[in-house]
């Protein structure tokens, strides 16, 4: 009775372990997903701004593509998961830096959004902000007090932190 009683325990037991690793395993998978259709998008968008692009790519998954003019750099570090239109449905901000020459110039934010479980771009950020995280259907980055031509823009003590929802097609700060 006692060895009956503990192999229906542990049979539990290994149900609900498998059960939860399964949710993870395809949370896990979707989000790979996302990320892969975030690059595929990312690629062809850079591509675009490019005259015979030639890609490098790392170990570690950043991608650079390049003419004789721009660079682009792709990191996978900077790609950010979280609603971001009024619907709740994961869409994602791919933060692109560019080059111009040896110059990095404003970065670019990728939107894209979820519709019918594909992503797509649909609209194109040019920025000097440092997006941190989503949640919620706000966007919150780290942004610079000062322009490009200042002395004082790469301070570290002069940037704020903002909060921005998407609406109607632009970036509108809230509190």
């Amino acid at each position: 009775m006692r060895a009956h009683f503990f192999i229906i325990l542990l049979a539990g037991i290994g149900s609900a372990c498998s059960q939860h690793s399964g949710t993870k395993e395809s949370e896990i998978a979707s989000k790979n997903n996302i990320t892969r259709q975030s690059i595929d998008l990312a690629e062809n968008y850079v591509r675009t701004q490019l005259k015979e692009a030639q890609k490098i790519a790392s170990g570690n998954g950043v991608i650079t593509l390049s003419d004789r003019q721009n660079m682009f750099i792709i990191d996978p570090g900077l790609i950010f998961l979280g609603p971001v239109d009024e619907d709740t449905i994961q869409d994602v901000i791919v933060s692109v830096a560019a080059f111009e020459g040896q110059s990095q110039v404003v970065t670019r934010h990728l939107i894209l959004l979820s519709t019918s479980g594909k992503l797509t771009l649909t609209q194109v950020v040019e920025s000097d902000m440092e997006i941190l995280f989503i949640k919620n259907g706000v966007i919150t980055a780290d942004v610079p007090t000062h322009s490009r031509t200042s002395p004082l823009f790469n301070c570290s003590e002069c940037r704020d932190v903002v909060n921005y929802r998407l609406q109607g097609g632009e970036l509108v700060e809230v509190e």
